[in-house]
């Protein structure tokens, strides 16, 4: 599981917006002349920008195929990127003085600095390759949406819409990304000053629209489940027809439109069972009795994808793991106490032993649940039902 984090979209998702970031940093420090404190940056981040598009190509993909890893073909998309990484080494593998008379030559004989050439390479064919690979990779991101909105356009409105809205803006502004590549990289009429504006304000536009998209809609950062097979049971022997008209009609056995599936088919039901499997797991293994708990673990054991679960609990409980998973210690706790648990040993000790890591952890977690000290909330009730997710 620890290699599915790795290989999750978020890691994807950060690969792209930190090339972009690089680019942005790095212009700064050239155009400032400040490369020349630091020259070990000096095309350090280029084998990123090789990434950067391909990362976003796979990021949609595993969106839209709703998969938590990569397979093996999928790294095939990153050789250009370990190729230039080879490229590159020898000149990595400089000093930084011999850097610096690198730079220096290039500020001295007024040589286009986006030029490129310290590779195998000619002047700017490193540029308009990776600009072409993001108009592609563009192009085919568009076509793998385009394709998967017929099935995608089945499930809950609410839930779609703006996961399908930010997967296609993320699409255009990479495709305009390599289209500016291509023309402030390698027109060399261009005036430095103006390439090197054109690109930061292109780079800090896609920043701001992707930050705001990811900080305002976090479903949009965690990933929601498509519709399944799951989704679809109860409504058999459907069968998904197309019609092309003017507003794309999508009919269901050339009869059922598609705002006539019973609603409470699609989207939530499979939230729902979510939430009855993990209450499920959760309070028949005692899971939560484990102090190193993690939401990977629980992924693992309830085949539920991490980001799935991120979501069922961010959204249903409005908690953090950590604070979800103590209000299961926190319960059993309370039914310890209620049993006599106290006669014969210390809270510390029974905290220790309900999950709670550290005496610290345990304070912090019961103030934070139910705005008590644990000495005024532990005190001898009823016992009551077993909790679930709400």
């Amino acid at each position: 599981m620890r290699n599915d984090i790795i290989r999750s979209t978020q890691f994807l998702l950060a690969t792209n917006l930190l090339g972009i970031t690089f680019g942005s940093i790095i212009i700064c420090l050239v155009e400032t002349k400040f490369i020349l404190k630091v020259p070990f940056l000096f095309r350090l981040p280029s084998p990123v920008y090789y990434l950067m598009f391909p990362a976003a190509y796979l990021y949609v993909k595993l969106i839209v195929t709703d998969r938590v890893s990569l397979k093996k073909s999928d790294y095939l998309h990153f050789t250009p990127a370990l190729v230039h990484l080879i490229e590159m080494t020898p000149f990595y593998l400089k000093s930084n003085p011999e850097k610096i008379a690198v730079i220096n030559n290039i500020y001295n004989l007024d040589i286009n600095m986006y030029a490129h050439n310290e590779g195998w390479l000619p002047p700017f064919i490193h540029n308009i390759i990776r600009g072409f690979i993001g108009i592609v990779y563009a192009i085919a991101m568009w076509r793998m949406l385009q394709k998967s909105k017929i099935i995608m356009s089945l499930s809950n409105k609410l839930y779609f819409n703006k996961i399908l809205q930010w997967l296609k803006i993320f699409t255009i502004i990479n495709g305009m990304l390599g289209l500016i590549v291509i023309e402030t990289l390698t027109f060399t009429f261009i005036p430095s000053e103006i390439r090197s504006l054109s690109l930061n304000l292109t780079f800090i536009t896609i920043l701001i629209i992707s930050n705001y998209y990811l900080l305002f809609h976090p479903e949009i950062l965690y990933g929601l489940p498509k519709l399944t097979l799951s989704t679809l049971s109860g409504l058999e022997n459907i069968k998904v027809e197309v019609k092309k008209k003017k507003n794309d009609t999508i009919l269901l056995n050339s009869s059922l439109v598609k705002n006539e599936i019973p609603e409470e088919r699609i989207g939530p039901p499979l939230l729902n069972e979510y939430k009855i499997q993990v209450n499920d797991y959760i309070i028949q293994s005692a899971v939560y009795l484990n102090p190193d708990l993690s939401i990977f673990d629980l992924s693992r054991a309830t085949t539920i994808p991490v980001h799935h679960l991120r979501l069922l609990i961010n959204k249903n409980t409005g908690q953090r793991f950590n604070d979800f998973i103590n209000e299961y210690r926190i319960q059993h706790m309370q039914t310890l106490i209620n049993n006599g648990a106290l006669l014969n040993k210390t809270l510390e000790t029974l905290a220790f032993e309900c999950g709670f890591s550290s005496k610290p952890a345990f304070i912090r977690g019961v103030k934070k649940l139910t705005n008590q000290t644990p000495g005024a909330y532990f005190k001898p009730k009823k016992s009551s039902a077993s909790k679930g997710i709400p």
